[in-house]
Parts: C-alpha cells; structure tokens; sequence
C-alpha cells in the first residue's frame, strides 16, 4: 500500500492508469510491505486481547478456484473488492492470468458462504485482443443477488478504459465500456472509484476523467441494468472551474439512502491547495459541489480529503476524511451530510496519545452508528484503531490483538485495495480486517485479522483469520479484499495466504450463530382463525421450519418455508411441540426450542345460528409482468381472512412440427417458478417469483428470436379457493 501522499501526487500528475497498472501487477510481491514502510516499528499490546475461542461466527477459509485455462495459481493475481446482496450472494473481484500470461478480470461467486469456480468476465467489443488487459476494482451489490463491478481494459488503441459488468446470481454479463463527456481527452483516461445501488438496477458510479487540455475533473455516471449511462462532470465551486492542467478533481465514495436520492464526496485542487467537496446527487444527476473544512483547518499550502461516505437507513450520511489545520498538524475528519447538504466538520478525537490516524474503511449498520476502521501511531508505534461516529462526534480507540501477537512490541493494521477494510449487516454488527504480526524480522510471520464492532458500538473479539488446508507451515496470512456482509449479519472478506509454491487468494466465510427468536407464542381461540409467525436471525441462506417432536393443535399448520403457524384449532387446551429451524450454509445449522401453544375454548351462552365462515379469496392486483433478473414481481391480496398457498407462474407456448408431410401446430404449457405466500387478511404484498432453469431458458430463446409468448400466474388458496390471470402478454427480451 503506498502512502496518502504518494497515492496523491501520482493521481494528480496524470499517472492513474499506470498507478493501478503498476499495484495489479506487484500486489503480491508488496503484500506486507506497507507496514514496514511508513515507520511501522512497534506496537505495544492492548489491553483486553481476545482469541480466537471467543470469535462468535463459525469460519471458513477457502481458496479461490480461477477460471479454466489459467496459469497455476492465477498466475499474477489481484483480489481487489468484495460485495453482498441479499438473498446470501457474494462476489469477489480482481485480475487473473490465463494461459498465456494474459491479465484478465474474473468474478468468484459465492453463495450462501459457499465459493463457486472463478469465471472471467466478456469484455467490451473493442477490448485489445494482441495484449489483453483486464480488471476489476470495485463492486456494490443490491437486492435479488444482483451485483455491479467497475475496473478497466485496455482497448485496441492501447488506451485504459473504464467498464461496468453486471453479475447476476454470481454470473458475470458482458462488461460495457464507460462513454466519457465530450470534453475528455482522447487518451481515455478515467476510472471509477466508488459505485452505490440502492436498488435494483439502479446505481451510481463516480470518479474522475481528463479533460482536452490536461485538467481532471470529477465524475458521475448513472448505470441501469448493467449499462453505463451518460456519463457527467460534477459542478465544482466557481473557483475550481478552470480547465487548465493544473486542475484536478477527484469523486471517491459513493452512498444512498433511496433510489433517487446519493451523495458523492471527493477532492479538489488548486495549485497545492485541496478542498474536500460534497456532491448531491439526485436521479443520477449531480448539482454544484459544496465544498466543507472544519473551522481550524489551514487556507495556504494545506492538503484535505474525504475519502469516505455511508448513510445508514435514516437520519444524517456521514463522511470521513482528513485535512490539516492552522498549526500544521494533520488530522482526521467527519462530516454530516442531510439531504445532501454537509454539516459542520469537526475533528475525530483520537485515542489517549494517538497521531497520524489512517481510515481504510468505512459503513453504517444503523441510524445511530457508523463504523471506521484504520490504523495510527502512538508516539512511533501503529496500532489498529476503530472510529465510532455517532451523534455526540466520533472518537478513536486501539482494538486488542489476538493472544499470539508474538512479536516484541507489537505490530498490526487494518488495511485495504480498492474496496472497504470494514463491512456492516444493515442491522449490525460490523467487521474489519487487516493483519497482525507474529514475527516481524526477516522472515516475518503475519495472520489475517479481523474485528467485531457490534450493532450498539461496542469493540467485540477479535481473531486470526483460518487458512485452508496446504497453506504453509510458516504462518503468512492477510485479509485485505475487504469484507462485506449479508442481511443475516454473516459476512465474507478476502485476502491472501502462503503455500508452498507461493501465493494464493483465499475467502473467509463468517456465519453468524443462528438463533431462534420466538420464545412464546400468543394464545389462540377455538375455532377462530389464527396466525403467527417464529423468527430467526443468523447463519446464511434461507431457514426451513419444522416440528420436530410433539404436534401443534388440530386445526393449525407450519409453513415449512416462511415459519408461519395458521389455520383455524378446533379443539382446546395447551399443546407443547418442538420447532426446529435449519440454515442451509455451510456447515449446516440446526437450532431448536420447545414451545408451547394454548387454545381457549368458545363459550356460547345460547344457540347461534349457523353461518358460513368467511372464505378467503386471493386476487391478483394488477402487475405488468415484467422480467428483471429472472425475476417477477406479482403483488397479492388477501380479502375476508388470512390466506396462503402456492402462486405459480406458466408459459403458453405454440410450437409449429411437421406431421406426415404437413405443419401442425402443438400447444403446450409449461411451469416456469413458484413460490409459497402467506398474507394476514386484507393485506397486500409484493410477491418476487424466480424463474427456475427452464423458464431462464424459454425467456433466452423467446428474446433472442423475438418471439411473443404468454405468462400466466395462477394462486392456489390453502382453502380450495383458486385463481388464474394473465399478467402479461409480452416478448421474453429481459427488463
């Protein structure tokens, strides 16, 4: 990892291209260095270390497998970003070599903390094929197990190009390249630093280009569906909007709270001074850069940044940075930012004695806590530190080290490529990672460490990351891919470690316990329809519930799927049963707990007539159909009492064959996904449908000829009542 300010002046100097170039191709040869250099010397231990028998999740080290046809190993390789979707996807992105000492972009999916095989990514039709050169630097990922990757190529003019891919349920498209203003330079020079999706299809990437003429300016880029769109200058301040080559402007983080509302935050400079800017954007669109310094920073020959920016679910974005104030002392920096508007800046409080503060990572779990990561020096000594922001200002303390931190003193970072040294579940907790030494001398020994924050911002253990098996016996492990995590609070990162024959990329897969949260059930009345739902938290991939001993009351039912009990009791008293609930990740979990239901009795103080019961009526809600990632969306409603079932969706299809010498025509339907619903009465809900493989297939085919065919859904009612629509009439191009 070079230092601030050389990765500065090489950026503000023209020389980006050959920066990344120059840390893809040696990343491995420097893994470890940074600490050396920077006047990493000691660390003295702190207080309260934990180890590895206090780490909470369940680990799993695993070596990436590269594409078929690469060299051994990956050849030179480079692991730069990792990212999460809901629905327990992950991907890991970066540089391989193929067999014939070509560098090229590759994606590893991972699945419910599951690795797949690496697969290389298509690149752009005007990609160089004398001497390819392909990467991927960045990922953000969304609902649905949809994920958008940023990085560069290199065309046939021997220019560096920005692209964008898409992947799809770990499945990498076609990278499309990144069309620049049409004031750029025609030398290409651009590149993403940072992509947000708040939703579906729906992202923002920001960045820089170079004008004609020399200058940098700062850049934003709408992608929708995997493309790229037109790419826009940020508006900076009057007095940054020059177009000399002194100029350089610079976008580095990227965060959303919604769909149409992202913030965007970065640099600009003017001669040796740099401000740091805030950009609102909205709709994919940026409005004028506000530039934000705290009230003591210096105004002449001064240097500040903002490096980084999350915004939890609700309340204030906040953005980290540093600036230097009026005595010349460099310091760390947050920023609120509502609405787009920045706040006021102040200074992060270090730890007792603490200078020099680095943050390498930054992410929100909740309305009420953000998380850094970095580290600093005490005297001459680094040591990993955490930041909590919170609403009363943000303050820095040391992590403790894991107990065989053997070297005399001490020495440890948390650290990071491209993406965040730090990952947050969106309800907590979070995790860092970075490296610890064992020995430091020439034959130095370093593990992989990592960090737990939890969701109310207290330091949790800590822990050396787990090798796979045919690691070497001399210890030689880093975590600095950056970690991501799920909804669920499990979470990947990825690094490095030594084998015999040199060195490989490896995952590390971190399942959160799993927990069942229901301790009671609220009581049912006889004959009465009754609803009620069990939870659980943890673990990775989708839960299965069942009643494992025991038996519910007559009458009520499990749904093995969504965990919910219904139906109407028809008898009375107290039922004792089992409920276990499985996670499917690997390993498996399985948690149980004993429960108890009880149903009163009706009491009738005179004869009632008989009268019908209610029966519940499923409509379909209108819906237009439309496929997006495999993907449809059917919105339910539930009329009289709770109902559930099974929706299924099916294809008409009429296929033309040739019989005894005359073409005949041949209907036939086919069953293309189905899920299981469950609604409380009179309530709505948004039903997303996955296709299965042969619906994926028939909607392929129907694009690519063109063809129209029909989709049909049809709701079958846990109570006999049924339903079948049509909710669309449509080509199958995919939306």
């Amino acid at each position: 990892m070079l230092p601030a300010t050389i990765e500065t002046e090489l950026k503000r100097s023209g020389h980006v291209m050959s920066y990344g170039k120059l840390r893809a191709r040696t990343r491995r040869a420097a893994a470890g260095l940074a600490v050396v250099a920077a006047g990493m010397m000691a660390l003295a231990l702190a207080a309260g270390s934990a180890d590895a028998a206090s780490w909470p999740y369940t680990q799993t080290a695993t070596p990436f497998t590269f594409p078929s046809g690469a060299q051994a190993g990956g050849g030179t390789w480079s692991q730069h970003a990792t990212g999460c979707a809901t629905g327990g996807w992950c991907v890991a992105v970066g540089q391989y070599q193929d067999s014939a000492g070509m560098s090229q972009a590759y994606v590893v999916p991972i699945h419910d903390g599951v690795l797949g095989a690496g697969m290389e990514v298509p690149l752009p039709t005007d990609a160089s094929t004398a001497d390819p050169y392909a990467d991927l630097q960045g990922v953000a990922c969304q609902a649905g197990g949809v994920c958008e990757a940023y990085g560069y190529y290199l065309d046939t003019a021997g220019n560096f190009r920005t692209m964008v891919t898409v992947i799809t349920d770990g499945v990498p498209a076609p990278a499309v390249a990144l069309t620049l203003p049409s004031d750029a330079a025609g030398n290409g020079q651009s590149g993403l630093e940072s992509i947000a999706c708040p939703t579906v299809g729906a992202c923002v990437g920001v960045g820089y280009y170079t004008v004609t003429g020399g200058a940098q300016l700062a850049l934003v880029v709408p992608v929708v569906a995997g493309r790229p769109g037109t790419a826009v200058a940020a508006p900076l301040p009057a007095a940054a909007m020059s177009t000399t080559a002194t100029t350089y402007a610079q976008l580095a983080s990227v965060a959303c709270q919604s769909a149409g509302a992202c913030v965007a935050v970065g640099t600009y400079y003017l001669g040796p001074d740099s401000t740091p800017i805030v950009v609102p954007i909205t709709g994919g669109v940026p409005a004028q850069a506000i530039p934000t310094l705290p009230s003591d920073a210096s105004t002449g020959n001064s240097e500040a940044r903002l490096r980084y920016v999350a915004c939890p679910p609700t309340g204030a974005c906040e953005a980290i940075g540093y600036y230097q104030n009026t005595s010349g002392t460099k310091l760390n920096m947050v920023v609120p930012i509502n609405a787009g508007v920045p706040g006021n800046a102040t200074a992060v409080t270090p730890a007792p004695g603490a200078t020099s503060l680095l943050l390498v990572g930054f992410g929100c779990s909740s309305s009420k806590l953000c998380v850094a990561a970095g580290r600093y020096l005490n005297g001459s000594n680094p040591e990993p530190a955490v930041t909590l922001v919170t609403a009363a200002g943000a303050t820095s303390q040391p992590t403790p080290l894991p107990a065989d931190a053997g070297q005399t003193p001490p020495a440890a970072q948390f650290e990071t490529t491209y993406s965040s040294a730090l990952g947050c579940a969106p309800a907590g907790p979070c995790v860092a990672s970075g490296i610890y030494y064992l020995t430091f001398g020439a034959n130095r020994q370093y593990r992989g460490l990592l960090q737990q924050i939890t969701a109310n911002g207290q330091l949790g253990p800590v822990t050396s990351s787990p090798t796979p098996a045919g690691a070497a016996s001399t210890p030689q492990t880093e975590l600095y891919g950056g970690t991501a995590c799920v909804d669920a609070g499990s979470c990947v990162t990825t690094g490095s470690y030594a084998t015999a024959g040199g060195t490989e990329p490896y995952a590390v897969t971190e399942q959160a316990p799993l927990s069942l949260a229901t301790t009671e059930l609220s009581a049912a009345t006889q004959n009465s329809p009754y609803q009620a739902s069990l939870s659980a938290t943890g673990a990775w991939g989708d839960y299965s519930w069942s009643v494992t001993g025991g038996a519910l009351p007559s009458g009520l039912t499990l749904n093995s799927a969504t965990g919910v009990i219904s139906g109407t009791p028809t008898g009375s008293g107290t039922a004792g049963f089992t409920v276990t609930v499985t996670a499917p990740g690997a390993p498996a979990q399985t948690v149980s707990r004993q429960l108890s239901l009880s149903v009163t009795q009706t009491v009738t103080t005179a004869p009632v007539p008989a009268m019908a019961a209610p029966v519940p009526v499923v409509a379909l809600l209108h819906s237009d159909g439309r496929v997006s990632h495999n993907r449809v969306a059917i919105r339910l409603r539930c009329t009289a009492v709770a109902c559930h079932g099974t929706l299924k969706l099916t294809i008409r299809q009429t296929v033309t064959i040739r019989r005894h010498g005359r073409r005949v025509r041949s209907h036939r339907t086919l069953v293309i996904g189905r899920a299981g619903y469950t609604l409380a009465a009179g309530s709505t809900r948004l039903l997303r449908v996955g296709l299965d493989a042969t619906g994926r297939r028939v909607l392929a085919s129907a694009a690519h000829h063109r063809l129209r065919i029909t989709v049909l859904a049809s709701v079958a009612g846990g109570h006999g009542r049924s339903r079948q629509e049509t909710i669309a009439a449509a080509t199958g191009r995919r939306h």
